[in-house]
């Protein structure tokens, strides 16, 4: 099973998607695709000795944003992803991704910025895995994601979202981000 895989293996698959990246904008299936097997290949984004490499490479990704973005696989895929490797972002490009999402997740009240709730969700738990975000930062997303969660139907991610924002015990951040 794919979950057995080694490490050495994982990471010689991430090499060759890495390379082979520009096959991504073939089609929306071909990204989300690439998106998922990236993404499982490098998490949790270190712990190989070429990995920041990796993660360097993968961040320019990032700012180029996605090829098929209208697609609501490829969008749920693109912040998997995020979450996946977030453990081997530096804590300026977790804190550029929170700023970047900051319009989706404190929005204005005459805002336009809409996006579908299962995308919504999976950009909770990518900045829920981002350790490396300031304390006060992480108090106001645990502030924000509280008020969203007054609504009856709330998806159970977004308890476990909460409960890693406010982890008293970090997987790989330091204890001055608890």
């Amino acid at each position: 099973p794919k979950e057995a895989w080694p490490l050495s293996l994982i990471r010689i698959i991430a090499d060759e998607l890495i390379e082979h990246r520009a096959l991504r904008k073939t089609s929306a299936i071909h990204e989300h695709k690439w998106l998922n097997l990236v993404g499982f290949t490098m998490r949790p984004g270190f712990g190989d000795g070429f990995d920041e490499q990796r993660i360097r490479v993968l961040w320019k990704i990032y700012n180029q944003g996605r090829t098929f973005a209208k697609n609501p696989q490829v969008g749920s895929e693109w912040w998997i992803l995020w979450r996946r490797i977030a453990g081997g972002l530096k804590p300026g490009q977790q804190r550029q991704f929170l700023q970047d999402m900051t319009p989706l997740l404190f929005p204005k009240k005459n805002s336009k910025v809409k996006i579908p709730q299962q995308q919504l969700i999976e950009i909770w738990m990518a900045i829920a895995n981002m350790e490396k975000l300031l304390v006060k930062d992480k108090v106001k997303l645990g502030n924000q994601l509280l008020a969203h969660m007054t609504a009856r139907n709330h998806p159970p991610q977004l308890f476990w979202s909460l409960s890693r924002i406010g982890a008293r015990e970090l997987l790989y951040g330091s204890v001055d981000r608890v």
